[in-house]
């Protein structure tokens, strides 16, 4: 990795790998430089802290590609991600960051709260293109980094807000052309298979009053 230059751009390139390696799907280049620009604790999408895709190839040094034609960004050859398994990152993107940075983004001021109609819904992820990346996948990444209370954490605080709830279950549901509303964090929780969270709701029954609501299905 000597070739990727300072300390920052290996701390750029590494948490690009990350992404790449760890992603439940291969990513489109537009929804990875969305996920690079999220920081803890943002309440909006900064936009001048997402980079061109030059930028984010080149800090790679060849090891990642991208198809302009259909915008997905993968691993140059097999090869590579099995090095990128193997090799001793210090700062490559974990499971917890992930999960951390999907419920970060779902909880964005400008994309809380249901939409009221189909067409206002395609226009928000049309805006925010890592939305349906982040509200599929969240849980399976929160998962992947089960015993984590970072991460147990930051799903109490974003989910606890029915508003976030809606809006995510939304976006998970737009390729099927509508748009529900009205899941529970413990469904939510058990949907994921996250047991230990399920598991805290059932036995705080204060909390579990709250955030017990009609679901449907999709």
């Amino acid at each position: 990795m000597e070739r990727l230059g300072d300390d920052e751009q290996k701390h750029f390139a590494e948490s690009i790998l990350g992404w790449i390696l760890r992603a439940k799907r291969l990513l489109k280049m537009r929804e990875l430089q969305e996920a690079l620009a999220v920081e803890s604790d943002d309440t909006e999408l900064n936009r001048s802290l997402i980079n061109p895709p030059a930028s984010i190839l080149h800090a790679c040094g060849g090891l990642i590609d991208h198809d302009a034609s259909t915008d997905v960004v993968k691993f140059s050859h097999e090869t590579v991600r099995e090095y990128v398994e193997r090799a001793k990152f210090e700062h490559l993107t974990s499971h917890s960051m992930i999960a951390e940075t999907c419920l970060t983004y779902l909880s964005f001021d400008a994309i809380c709260g249901p939409c009221q109609d189909f067409q206002s819904l395609k226009k928000r992820m049309t805006e925010y293109a890592f939305g349906e990346y982040a509200a599929h996948f969240w849980g399976e990444h929160a998962y992947a980094a089960m015993q984590d209370d970072n991460v147990d954490d930051a799903i109490f605080k974003a989910f606890q807000n029915a508003d976030v709830r809606d809006s995510m279950y939304q976006m998970t549901c737009y390729s099927h052309g509508y748009i529900p509303t009205d899941r529970s964090l413990l469904h939510l929780a058990s949907m994921h298979g996250l047991l230990t969270m399920c598991e805290s709701l059932l036995g705080t029954s204060t909390l579990s009053t709250k955030l017990y609501a009609s679901s449907s299905v999709c």
